[in-house]
């Protein structure tokens, strides 16, 4: 997919000068800040029992306000907390992203939400109106990153859970990355409505969201290459990714801000095999792995 700008400009403008907005308020990214980006993924491992709090925390924090919003809007009483992608899509993805931009590339996992009232383009389901999701957008480098009309090459479309189930030995994920390949005026809505919906629910109990999460081109490759190494161990030869909503815990001596009850969210890594629930340990072998933060 080749990145443009939007036809016939103010409305396109706008859904691009929208994009990210929320998340940089000085128009700085983090990827375009001095920050380092790791190029190791062992840098950005942490244990499983970590990972799970983690998940815990964004459950019983951001998630439960998330939950009260949707159900304000008439919505069922849950929204998705793990997108799942084969990870063969995702090496696709990275790979078509080294091609065009070279290896020095970053991948954003940005949160985006379905509107309710329509599809965003045709690959997406039906039943997915209204939830939560995560897209990833690619830049040729950091300071390419405060604009989303910069982007290489962007993917969504991995099976969110909830709504779907957890363990499904008959479910086989689409391993064609053009039907995971969106354009760029596709992000802008998925963005928008994350503003105007759940950002907008958590902001009204005082709680701020980071929206972007940078990786290099190394790093992701190197941990991908590391899931395939255990999973071949352990006799494993068809393995999803999940990636998962979580949130960080205040430590004991923070000082509480507003109405927020815990830390930032953030999001991490997980592995497990095709037909396997993603979070249990008894089911799914690979969840005892490091994640990837």
């Amino acid at each position: 997919m080749k990145t443009k700008l939007f036809s016939i400009a103010i409305l396109g403008l706008l859904s691009v000068g929208m994009l990210f907005q929320s998340c940089n308020s000085d128009n700085e990214s983090e990827a375009s800040s001095d920050k380092v980006i790791s190029q190791n993924y062992k840098d950005r491992l942490i244990d499983s029992k970590t990972a799970q709090a983690l998940g815990d925390t964004y459950l019983t924090n951001n998630y439960a306000v998330l939950l009260g919003g949707r159900t304000a809007r008439g919505l069922s009483a849950e929204d998705a907390r793990q997108v799942i992608y084969p990870i063969e899509i995702l090496e696709a993805f990275i790979a078509s992203v080294e091609e065009k931009a070279g290896q020095d590339a970053l991948i954003g996992v940005n949160i985006g939400q379905y509107p309710s009232s329509e599809i965003v383009d045709a690959h997406q389901r039906e039943d997915y109106k209204g939830y939560q999701t995560m897209y990833l957008m690619s830049y040729k480098t950091p300071a390419d990153t405060v604009s989303a009309a910069n982007c290489v090459e962007a993917m969504n479309h991995g099976s969110i859970i909830p709504p779907d189930a957890t363990a499904d030995k008959n479910d086989i994920l689409d391993k064609n990355i053009n039907n995971y390949l969106i354009a760029n005026e596709t992000a802008s809505l998925l963005d928008k409505t994350y503003a105007l919906n759940n950002e907008k629910t958590l902001d009204a109990k005082g709680i701020e969201v980071k929206r972007q999460y940078f990786y290099s081109i190394g790093l992701l490759k190197g941990y991908l290459q590391y899931v395939k190494e255990q999973a071949v161990i352990n006799g494993i030869t068809d393995v999803n990714i999940a990636i998962n909503m979580g949130q960080n815990s205040f430590s004991s001596g923070a000082v509480n801000k507003g109405k927020q009850k815990a830390g930032s969210q953030c999001i991490f890594f997980t592995a497990f095999p095709k037909g396997n629930d993603a979070n249990s340990k008894n089911l799914n072998i690979l969840n005892n792995l490091p994640a990837l933060k």
